[in-house]
């Protein structure tokens, strides 16, 4: 597979929750929301391993004093979940700068990727938008009435195994990451990306780690019941 850049998920580019009226959104970034999840890439390989493994569920969870935090479980080709996936969470790795800086991806090398991957990528310069509107409005969405798709409590996105296994396989990846954001419907979706050891900070060189940010889940409810998104 050729090697590039940036990757972030998943948030996918997609629709997670209630819309709000432009009187509701902030121009001010909160650095209390910026909270990274970081999963590491032993954990998740040997998740990866299992050969029954359909897809990966990544949960929105409100904790008791409203923060939203993630969860990633795996399941199975019968749709059971089994297994939760631990994370560290992480504050303020996320240089929104280093993000807006990093190199954009061409069509042509986009679509040299697996077809799954390819339609998971997203330029990192959407990956920082979405992640600078969660910063400044994230304060929006710590209540279950702002967890929802239509009116519909969201339960999960829908991440596919094929995603992850491109996040760590990269070059120095040692953990997947996801942080929040909020896409161009104003609605919340996570987002993904590799990080390496280097204090676990994101990297703006084209040359180095090879990341990519990746983005386009989809949220159940609405959309089906554990079927892949594409």
């Amino acid at each position: 597979m050729k090697k590039s850049f940036f990757f972030l998920c998943s948030l996918f580019l997609l629709n997670g929750c209630s819309e709000k009226t432009e009187n509701s959104i902030s121009d001010n970034p909160d650095q209390s929301n910026n909270l990274s999840y970081v999963f590491s890439a032993a954990d998740l390989k040997k998740t990866l391993a299992r050969e029954d493994l359909l897809h990966f569920h990544v949960r929105p969870i409100l904790t008791h004093n409203n923060q939203l935090d993630v969860q990633i479980v795996g399941v199975t080709s019968d749709h059971k979940e089994y297994e939760v996936v631990s994370a560290t969470v992480q504050k303020n790795i996320l240089d929104l700068n280093k993000l807006k800086k990093m190199p954009e991806v061409s069509q042509q090398e986009i679509e040299a990727q697996n077809k799954i991957v390819s339609q998971h990528i997203i330029q990192a310069t959407k990956g920082y938008k979405y992640a600078n509107t969660f910063l400044k409005n994230g304060n929006l969405f710590k209540n279950s009435e702002s967890l929802t798709y239509n009116g519909d409590v969201i339960h999960y996105f829908i991440l596919e195994k094929e995603i992850v296994a491109d996040i760590i396989e990269r070059s120095n990846m040692s953990a997947m990451a996801i942080f929040w954001g909020v896409n161009d419907n104003f609605r919340l979706t996570p987002v993904f990306m590799g990080i390496n050891d280097n204090h676990h900070k994101i990297n703006d060189s084209k040359t180095d780690n090879n990341i990519y940010v990746y983005d386009i889940v989809r949220p159940v409810p609405p959309f089906g019941n554990g079927e892949p998104p594409f």
